[in-house]
């Protein structure tokens, strides 16, 4: 069936201009004409339309239709990008100032233009934007990032972007497709950057969950997650350095991480901290820092830091020692759960110390 033509009327309206533009283009229902094709493409264009002016960029960036001008398809890819952010014509454009087609060559041109269009889903722009980072062109080289955007276009099914991000995955973790799904989840999360997803990742390989433990691999993630400032990925990391486990231990190094996260008000690690200062590893016995630190950790309802309160006051860490006051302590460890709370609470009861000798509370 053939379509109007536009000579029985006139066609006013620019979208039905673009689309007669795009069926004479493609010869559906008519007869292929590349030349009618710009006609069309050119009169909804003049009307402002998006659509109709990336169409006539592309006409002249490929001779379709009108003779060759790069510059002249550059400044249709531009109106449309700029004036109607339409996302097609900026990975055009982006396309334009990557290769210096047109317009001078800009390579910090072309990640803006691609940018704007990955932003609004564009997959082909998205790929694009992924080689950008991945390459340092235009942009600081960022790997996480390039594998960010390469797995927002895979998701689009890009296989090209796909096949980027799998040597991605590949670089980071050679035995990847032989990952359980869980653990494969949380490896595509952490490769672009979720300091979230780093630190589950180092925990699955520090607890061996579906996957062989590995404290190398767990201090690896979760130094980039530290490195991102994921209070808990700092603890953990400062836990390693603590042990000596995936790294060589350094207890400089467990306090400087132990602070950052101390200071972001993780409990885990003020606990971890006051420990320190109450043993003397790493740094001066302190007793009233190691106080400071359980104190601010037992407000958020620590039953670590609660106990290690008990302890401070049951065996004198730089305190006068008042097994009442242990009491107290361990019995809030204790109601919360923790087995060696109530495992020395049970003790203190069942020998009388701090409170009258009681072996059916012990």
């Amino acid at each position: 069936m053939l379509v109007n033509t536009g000579e029985e009327h006139e066609i006013v309206d620019p979208g039905e201009q673009n689309r007669l533009g795009e069926k004479y283009r493609d010869g559906v229902g008519v007869e292929k004409d590349l030349e009618e094709a710009a006609k069309w493409f050119r009169k909804a264009a003049e009307q402002e339309l998006p659509e109709a002016q990336n169409n006539l960029g592309v006409a002249y960036r490929d001779g379709l239709g009108v003779k060759q001008d790069l510059k002249e398809a550059s400044d249709w890819f531009l109106e449309a990008s700029d004036a109607h952010r339409f996302n097609e014509a900026q990975n055009n454009l982006a396309v334009m100032y990557r290769e210096g087609l047109g317009y001078e060559k800009s390579l910090t041109e072309a990640v803006r233009w691609y940018t704007e269009a990955a932003e609004m889903g564009h997959a082909k722009a998205q790929k694009n934007l992924g080689e950008m980072y991945r390459d340092g062109l235009g942009i600081k080289q960022d790997f996480s990032e390039a594998a960010k955007w390469y797995r927002k276009a895979a998701k689009q099914g890009n296989e090209e972007a796909q096949a980027s991000f799998d040597k991605i995955l590949e670089s980071e973790e050679p035995d990847f497709r032989n990952m359980s799904k869980s653990v494969l989840n949380k490896l595509m999360d952490a490769v672009t950057g979720d300091p979230k997803a780093q630190t589950d990742l180092g925990n699955a390989y520090y607890n061996g969950d579906d996957i062989g433990k590995d404290c190398a691999k767990a201090f690896k993630w979760y130094k980039r997650s530290a490195e991102q400032g994921f209070d808990i990925g700092q603890n953990n990391l400062g836990e390693l350095y603590n042990d000596g486990e995936g790294v060589e231990r350094s207890y400089s190094e467990a306090i400087k991480w132990y602070e950052r996260a101390a200071e972001q008000g993780n409990c885990d690690a003020q606990n971890n901290l006051g420990k320190l200062y109450m043993y003397g590893e790493g740094v001066e016995p302190d007793s009233g820092k190691a106080m400071e630190w359980f104190l601010k950790a037992e407000k958020q309802g620590s039953s670590l830091a609660q106990f290690n309160l008990g302890e401070m006051y049951q065996y004198g860490y730089g305190v006068e020692e008042n097994e009442v006051e242990a009491i107290k302590w361990y019995k809030k460890s204790a109601e919360q759960g923790l087995d060696k709370a109530q495992n020395e609470l049970g003790k203190m009861y069942q020998y009388g110390y701090g409170v009258e000798e009681n072996s059916v509370e012990a």
